[in-house]
């Protein structure tokens, strides 16, 4: 004897039911959801930004991270690194950073090939200051400058300038654009 396909269906549990009558519709829904995210996450994804100046770090603007300095309305610009003392109510710039033009080619290169940032080449200054202190080098260092590069000078003042601190002596925060 055949069974009612409408009187088997009528012995199902409710969400059952829902499901036998319209899961088409709900695979089709969720098929369809995943395809508009997909598409609204990869046709404009975010790029990292981050801080630069043209002027001495008088002011700055933000734009999409790039191995500084980058040109920017006819002046290039090193990278401005931000602080806040107060959990970011209140930014200042606490230095400038820069690569040599040597330097920058082969930096960019790496980071292309996946390798980390390196400090080789890396030049920093502090607001106001005429002279850049470069990172510490060892294929520089020779027996006549040793002594300035890694006491007087060099790292140590490289050092001094990428760990700025608070007036009241507490740790700064750097701030990185969103």
């Amino acid at each position: 004897m055949a069974l009612n396909s409408t009187a088997a269906s009528d012995n199902l549990p409710p969400l059952r039911k829902f499901i036998a009558r319209f899961g088409p519709f709900l695979a089709a829904g969720t098929l369809l959801l995943a395809f508009v995210f997909l598409y609204l996450n990869t046709r404009n994804p975010q790029r990292p930004k981050a801080y630069y100046t043209e002027d001495d770090g008088k002011s700055w603007f933000i734009t999409d991270v790039a191995i500084p300095p980058i040109m920017h309305n006819g002046h290039e610009c090193p990278r401005v690194i931000m602080y806040s003392c107060d959990g970011g109510k209140t930014l200042f710039p606490g230095y400038l950073m820069r690569y040599t033009p040597e330097a920058k080619p082969k930096v960019e290169e790496e980071l292309k090939r996946g390798s980390p940032l390196t400090q080789e080449g890396m030049e920093v200054k502090r607001v106001g200051d005429s002279e850049w202190a470069g990172a510490f080098d060892p294929r520089k260092l020779n027996a006549s400058n040793a002594k300035q590069m890694i006491f007087g000078g060099g790292r140590k003042k490289f050092d001094e300038i990428i760990h700025p601190k608070c007036p009241d002596g507490k740790p700064v925060a750097e701030h990185n654009p969103t």
